[in-house]
């Protein structure tokens, strides 16, 4: 998806800035008018405010109160309707998606000092939980985005993804001189 540069966000010190992870998601994402698209982790709402801006039907969650107000005040600065509500993933939502979006936190971590980088033990925790809610709202020939990381156990995700049920492929990856971050596009294996 182009970047609207007439999109203005704001947001506090407390809310997970759009960063070369979020841009990239941004860049991968193809909405098309009419589409019900679901973010998971809409933090400052770039992604959401974008896909609803191009004429999609979007629904986005976080589970951060202040995400949540973040990306509503985000909305009503840019005259851009959308739904917004807390949601610990999907535990909340209701519905079937065309799409669903997610930048969840994937570094790996010992221990959960900040949710919004921290994705477990191997970086992959957070992820498998949602993948595991997300078929159930995900439409038969819908697709689902998400970012991932170098630094995260991929190859226990492609494992764990295939054993729900889905077919992934990379679409497009940004590397740094640490890690290199890329985002997959999840389908329902046919």
């Amino acid at each position: 998806m182009n970047r609207d540069e007439g999109i203005t966000i704001e947001c506090g010190n407390e809310i997970y800035a759009p960063a070369e992870d979020s841009l990239l998601l941004l860049d991968s994402v193809e909405a098309a008018p009419g589409e019900r698209i679901l973010e998971i982790g809409c933090g400052s709402g770039i992604i959401a405010l974008h896909c609803a801006k191009s004429g999609a039907e979007v629904v986005a969650v976080d589970i951060d109160s202040d995400a949540v107000e973040c990306a509503r005040l985000n909305a009503l600065r840019n005259n851009i309707v959308l739904e917004i509500f807390q949601s610990d993933l999907l535990s909340e939502v209701e519905g079937d998606f065309d799409m669903i979006l997610f930048n969840p936190p994937y570094l790996p971590s010992d221990e959960i000092s900040d949710p919004k980088w921290s994705g477990g033990r191997s970086g992959i925790e957070t992820t498998m939980e949602f993948l595991m809610q997300a078929r159930e709202h995900l439409k038969d020939d819908g697709r689902i985005l998400i970012v991932c990381s170098s630094l995260s156990d991929m190859d226990s995700l492609m494992k764990y993804s295939a054993s729900l049920g889905y077919e992934c492929d990379k679409i497009s990856s940004k590397r740094f001189f640490f890690e290199e971050i890329f985002v997959l596009w999840i389908i329902i294996t046919p």
